[in-house]
């Protein structure tokens, strides 16, 4: 039987009589190499799936969960003020935008607390705000769901709640943002202003509340 012509094969045959002039070693590397790369890539699908499970921002339901009303936290804290006779707290929109300020300066800047990273003091904020030669304060929180959890801690704190309550505030407004997620490069609040959730460096931010207060 005459042996078929390059012209006369088919690319199996082709392809089979290409196969069997690899060398065994040669093969055999090929064959480990896909063997490599089949496990990276199950490997990857695996740790994405774990992300999926752990990162509680990753599902949708525990991210829709996060519904923190201002309203009703300044409710909360009114409500506290008439039990001891202070007057209520009154929204003041002066207040929006460096209160805004504040939220998204720590979620750009990736970090938690009173002072900026480049060290300015919530005095410093609101000079530059304008709000020069006036009786202020902040109060944060952080990886909370609901204006229920923000107060529980905040009252739960003995400096927070005094601050809340001061009869010396009249003004107020509240910002908070849910669906975050980033790790905090640095608590940067002073000893001397400390945190309901205490040194929070290192510690994924899900969620975040500013409130400012003002005479």
């Amino acid at each position: 039987m005459t042996p078929k012509s390059e012209d006369e094969l088919t690319w199996l045959e082709i392809a089979a009589r290409k196969l069997a002039k690899v060398k065994a070693g040669q093969l055999k590397q090929a064959v480990e190499i896909l063997l490599g790369v089949v496990v990276l890539v199950v490997g990857m699908s695996f740790y994405a799936f774990l992300n999926l499970r752990t990162d509680p921002l990753a599902a949708s339901s525990t991210a829709a969960s996060c519904n923190i009303s201002t309203e009703e936290l300044l409710a909360d804290i009114n409500k506290a003020r008439a039990a001891k006779g202070i007057p209520k707290l009154v929204l003041d929109d002066s207040l929006q935008s460096v209160t805004e300020f504040k939220l998204n300066d720590m979620i750009t800047q990736k970090y938690y607390g009173h002072n900026s990273l480049d060290g300015h003091t919530v005095k410093d904020l609101f000079d530059n705000a304008g709000f020069t030669n006036v009786y202020g304060s902040q109060d944060l929180d952080a990886n909370v769901n609901s204006a229920a959890d923000v107060w529980k801690e905040l009252s739960s704190s003995p400096e927070h709640l005094k601050d809340l309550v001061n009869p010396q505030y009249n003004n107020v407004w509240i910002s908070a943002r849910c669906g975050l997620h980033y790790v905090n490069v640095k608590d940067t609040s002073p000893e001397s202003e400390p945190q309901v959730v205490g040194d929070t460096t290192g510690d994924t931010i899900t969620s975040l509340v500013v409130i400012h207060l003002l005479q």
